[in-house]
């Protein structure tokens, strides 16, 4: 499929979004499932993390040099575009609202884009070197300055993920039964303590093999210098599996959701949600947010309040007004049933992570493409769990609602 790059000045606009999406993630004490990586204050430290990881491949060799020019040109200038960034008033073009201390960019609810067709958004190293290349000799302008440091937080993040922490970025969306099949093959070993050897099929292992974290893996195992060893990679692998099944094609349902006809002949999903981290106002805008994005002629999602204290199984959400992270909506692990939203957010992405709490799994689609050593995106931009910024709750959305919290629909579909 060709690639499709935005236009330079619109470019780390659509950077920042992509960074901004939300997802959904399972942590556990499997080393193989770790939160997204935490950047490092000296870019050059997380560099040097990137360069010995143990998923570094040949791109990372490749891209040394340019990613140390630039890295040590950034880290000079990058307190000062820091600290201008955090002093700069909001654009004009957008509306923001204070929200527990921070801010939220407000986006008016409208008609998805007319044009349907997918975008794929590419970024890489090479893209932000031809850049750098422009200013680094030129008069200091910050504007460009601070293009190029977030850009380049941006590819360290993912770089870091990709090398250091195990994110999966070579699954597509094809590999389903793949995946399923080989979960199917390593889980009776995983189970069973004595077992130290996998017995996988020929499709299985040829599959494993081209996937970067999963070849790693199988490495382990083979030279393990014992059962125990081989065991324990062959039960870490097994999560790593399952938490990549969930959190790329099929999230659990929630239990504190049930469906009804009301006596509009409207099929209501009601959710049972803690925000009592927030105060009342926010409490009221969040309701607003989400269930503005969630809503149709012919369904609608009605927020409960509740509290996870009597209720453990509740998803608490929580705003951080100091941090400018990725929004996630945990479903296992030390933030069991939270969603952690970031000052600068948007109110659509507080619809986006409640999608995520109902099981709704994210519809765009990242793709590490070692070929062009370049990072890969495909969006769907009328489906707000693709790109919430331009998307709205979907005709297939509601589908899958309806198939996980089944009513009696009302007569003209979605």
């Amino acid at each position: 499929m060709k690639s499709q790059t935005l236009p330079h000045l619109t470019k780390i606009i659509a950077l920042t979004l992509l960074f901004s999406f939300g997802c959904a993630k399972s942590k556990s004490q499997n080393p193989l499932i770790q939160e997204s990586a935490p950047l490092d204050n000296q870019l050059k430290k997380s560099l040097t993390k990137i360069q010995t990881g143990p998923l570094a491949d040949d791109c990372d060799q490749k891209l040394a040099a340019k990613k140390t020019e630039i890295i040590q040109a950034l880290d000079i200038y990058r307190a000062d575009i820091e600290a201008k960034q955090n002093q700069e008033a909001p654009s004009a073009d957008k509306s923001f609202v204070d929200f527990e201390g921070g801010k939220i960019e407000e986006i008016a609810i409208t008609p998805p884009p007319t044009d349907t067709a997918k975008k794929i958004q590419t970024f890489s190293w090479d893209e932000l070197s031809n850049q750098f290349q422009k200013i680094k000799s030129a008069p200091y302008s910050f504007k460009k300055w601070a293009y190029a440091l977030n850009y380049a937080k941006i590819l360290i993040s993912e770089d870091l993920n990709r090398t250091v922490y195990y994110t999966n970025l070579t699954l597509e969306p094809s590999d389903e039964p793949a995946l399923s099949k080989i979960i199917a093959e390593v889980a009776p070993c995983a189970i069973q303590e004595e077992c130290g050897e996998l017995n996988l099929t020929a499709p299985s292992t040829q599959f494993a093999n081209q996937n970067s974290v999963y070849h790693y893996v199988l490495g382990k195992i083979k030279g393990a210098s014992s059962r125990q060893e081989a065991h324990e990679w062959i039960s870490n692998l097994y999560g790593k599996l399952e938490a990549d099944y969930a959190t790329k094609f099929k999230l659990p349902s929630n239990g504190d959701t049930t469906a009804i006809v009301n006596s509009e002949g409207i099929t209501e999903f009601r959710l049972t949600l803690d925000l009592s981290a927030f105060s009342n106002a926010s409490q009221n805008l969040a309701v607003r947010w989400i269930e503005s994005v969630w809503s149709s002629d012919h369904y609608k999602l009605k927020l409960v309040l509740g509290d996870k204290q009597e209720t453990s199984s509740l998803f608490k959400y929580f705003f951080f007004p100091n941090d400018t992270q990725r929004d996630t909506t945990y479903h296992a692990g030390e933030f069991t049933h939270e969603v952690h939203l970031f000052t600068k957010s948007s109110s659509k992405a507080f619809a986006h992570e409640t999608g995520h709490v109902l099981g709704l799994n994210d519809h765009y689609w990242e793709f590490w493409n070692r070929d062009l050593c370049a990072y890969q995106t495909t969006l769907d931009p009328t489906d707000v769990m693709s790109d919430h910024i331009h998307g709205v709750a979907t005709p297939g959305d509601w589908e899958e609602l309806i198939r996980r919290y089944p009513v009696s629909a009302p007569k003209g579909g979605p």
